[in-house]
């Protein structure tokens, strides 16, 4: 069986290149509202603790930090999602890529942001060493005024 349009499999590539950038941009989207809700979600929980200290015991506070692990957890599968579509978008842009266009952006993109992605890495380490910092302290030290 041969490609399945076009003699080199041509209109294929270009319709999955258009699909995976689209997947792309909806992962990027889904990294960057979980990067919105769980410090948002972190911050009421911890509204709500500091609020009502004479409710629920001190081990409470860990629910920040398993909220933050989370959130991490989901951006390391989003990254490794993100990165192997990457991957394969540059495989098609090099199959669809005449000698005399320019890049696809993929490949334009490729290497120009690593700090991107490990800012993204500290964000979550911090909010992360915060959050289980907090608990640990209040459950040490259930006096303790946060």
């Amino acid at each position: 069986m041969g490609p399945r349009n076009g003699s080199d499999g041509r209109d294929f590539a270009v319709r999955e290149h258009s699909a995976m950038q689209a997947k792309l941009d909806s992962a990027s989207e889904d990294i960057y509202r979980a990067e919105v809700v769980v410090p948002v979600a972190i911050a009421a929980v911890y509204v709500w603790l500091v609020s009502h200290p004479e409710i629920g015991p001190p081990w409470l506070y860990l629910v920040p930090p398993f909220l933050a692990v989370a959130g991490g957890l989901r951006y390391l599968a989003r990254l490794v999602y993100v990165r192997t579509a990457e991957e394969y978008v540059r495989r098609l842009e090099r199959k669809l890529r005449a000698r005399d266009y320019p890049q696809g952006w993929e490949h334009f993109y490729q290497g120009k942001l690593k700090w991107y992605w490990l800012i993204r890495l500290a964000f979550w380490t911090l909010l992360i060493g915060a959050t289980s910092y907090i608990a640990t302290a209040k459950i040490l030290c259930p006096e303790m005024l946060i």
